[in-house]
């Protein structure tokens, strides 16, 4: 029943989202290890909170579409009541860890910000599908989630560090291009049959029999998500005085960058390129460009923090244990 509950969590993309505070905290310099393990906590089940919440709140709409039926909601194998326990559960323990960290640095004013996400991830999930485009509400609780992070070790956001904001916006930036590109298009064709709304649809794409059709203004707004992701990212360099000092560190994060930014502009020419509807092998592109956006942040804050090499790996962690949990193909979750 355990491991019903973790494919319930999305424990394969926990880390991913879990570790938004952490990063946040991590981008101001100052932190203690302690802190960080509570901050992953409150992320960890901040995410479980939102996955949950949103299979509950989609319920009559998965349980017809056959390419999820192994989600625990639509299986049977955790009842409705349960799920909402779970839910609850997790954002009460959420807020049990952040106050217990709030005690710990004498900083209580940054528990108002952890509200915001929690608002913005109980609205979307209410509003996904009859709203177009309200992924702009995950959007925005990303970057509040980061900034309590932040907040949550200085006592505020007034004095926060440049790279505090940038990795804001660099999260806000991913959120929206996960939401709206990759979610719309995977779930598009289910989300089409239940007379859903959501902006992939509105931007002109559909499956029709299997056949993926993509719109110009899609293909658009997918590569301008990616490509001010990028650019977000090279920010640090040109606004923060003797960044990745000195210069050699400078050139290679510089250049890591630029990799990752060439592989990730070629994921979404793969995906956009695709004619026929594969689950499995759309999942894949999509996991693999979430982890490299992911590692963006990551990566500039090695310039301040050998942390940072720690939280790199986890969400290839997080994939391969569900491969073991689940007997799933790695980078492919079914339960996505």
């Amino acid at each position: 029943m355990i491991r019903e509950y973790l494919k319930l969590a999305r424990i394969s993309i926990v880390s991913i989202t879990g570790l938004a505070p952490v990063i946040g905290a991590l981008a101001t310099g100052h932190y203690q290890v302690l802190y960080l393990l509570l901050l992953f906590l409150i992320g960890f089940f901040g995410h479980a909170y939102g996955m949950t919440h949103n299979d509950l709140i989609d319920y009559t709409l998965d349980k017809k579409a056959k390419e999820i039926v192994d989600r625990p909601l639509v299986s049977g194998t955790i009842s409705i009541w349960q799920a909402w326990f779970f839910a609850l559960s997790c954002l009460a323990t959420m807020f049990i860890f952040s106050v217990v960290l709030a005690a710990l640095t004498m900083q209580f004013c940054p528990l108002i910000l952890l509200v915001i996400p929690t608002v913005c991830v109980t609205l979307y999930n209410i509003l996904s599908k009859r709203i177009p485009f309200a992924d702009i509400l995950l959007a925005i609780g990303m970057f509040f989630f980061i900034l309590y992070g932040a907040a949550s070790q200085q006592g505020g956001f007034i004095h926060l560090p440049m790279l505090v904001w940038i990795v804001c916006i660099l999260g806000t930036i991913q959120m929206l291009s996960i939401n709206v590109i990759m979610g719309g298009f995977k779930d598009v064709e289910n989300d089409a049959s239940q007379g859903a709304r959501t902006g992939a649809m509105i931007l002109g794409m559909y499956i029709r029999k299997k056949e993926i059709h993509i719109s110009r203004s899609f293909i658009a707004v997918a590569y301008a998500l990616q490509l001010l992701n990028v650019a977000i990212a090279y920010l640090p360099f040109f606004l923060i005085p003797d960044f990745a000092s000195p210069l050699l560190v400078r050139v290679v994060i510089f250049g890591i960058i630029t990799i990752l930014g060439i592989v990730t502009i070629y994921i979404t020419w793969k995906y956009l390129g695709l004619a026929c509807f594969e689950r499995g092998r759309i999942r894949k592109f999509f996991n693999l460009q979430g982890y490299i956006n992911f590692t963006f942040a990551s990566i500039l804050l090695l310039t301040i923090t050998p942390f940072a090499l720690l939280i790199i790996p986890l969400p290839g962690i997080g994939f391969f244990l569900s491969t073991l949990l689940y007997h799933e193909k790695f980078m492919q979750p079914v339960s996505m």
